[in-house]
């Protein structure tokens, strides 16, 4: 590799560090030269970081071991990352098209991948920290490994210190990156976002109900 190839791929990393601090400027380059940029990849892993975290909430480690949680989560989560991905940027443009939204499909991906960049940095560090210090026991619904240990006890209230200063981060952010491809004010994008997450909900709501009155009918029948 030539030394030009390696300070460019330098350069291109460098990206996800500048996202921390200048999410606009960061968006308008990636949007100007690359929307595609490393989308799919922080897709998956967001996706991923979710599963091992919902399963660390369900406690799956009282039926499952570590390796089936492990390779569950990866597979799953690479699943469920893509397909949020796509479901969420679909639900922004339609939602910002209410309010003036301008940006295109590509550049509303972009926004959405890159905007979870510290949760996904973060939380993969904290997946394998997690892994190496409580192994199993993060993910059953006892955890004792955890509970008759002080240090690990406050390693765990550490980690979880960590993790929700990066989901906040994280909300910011993604309202800066949202708003610049849009051509919105830091408010109107979290108009942008709260209608989002009420077209989400709206759904949920619509599917659950009409599945709970099908089960009613069909268990009236029988």
């Amino acid at each position: 590799m030539s030394l030009e190839s390696s300070n460019n791929s330098a350069s291109q990393y460098r990206l996800l560090l500048e996202v921390w601090t200048k999410p606009k400027k960061t968006i308008r380059y990636i949007v100007d030269t690359d929307p595609k940029k490393y989308v799919l990849i922080l897709a998956v892993l967001s996706g991923i970081y979710s599963i091992f975290g919902s399963f660390e909430e369900e406690n799956i480690g009282d039926n499952l071991s570590l390796l089936s949680i492990s390779l569950i989560s990866i597979v799953l989560g690479a699943i469920v990352g893509i397909i949020t991905l796509y479901l969420f940027t679909w639900i922004y443009k339609l939602t910002g098209k209410w309010i003036g939204g301008k940006a295109d499909y590509r550049e509303l991906r972009a926004a959405y991948a890159w905007g979870s960049v510290p949760i996904v940095i973060v939380g993969s560090a904290l997946i394998i920290l997690k892994l190496i210090f409580f192994g199993k026991d993060i993910y059953t619904s006892e955890m004792l490994k955890i509970g008759s240990s002080t240090f690990l006890s406050l390693l765990y209230v550490i980690f979880g210190i960590i993790e929700l200063t990066a989901y906040i981060w994280t909300f910011v952010i993604s309202l800066k990156v949202l708003g610049e491809v849009q051509g919105f004010s830091t408010w109107r994008a979290l108009g942008n976002l709260l209608l989002t997450i009420l077209v989400v909900f709206v759904a949920v709501f619509i599917i659950v109900l009409v599945g709970m009155i099908l089960f009613s009918n069909v268990a009236g029948y029988y």
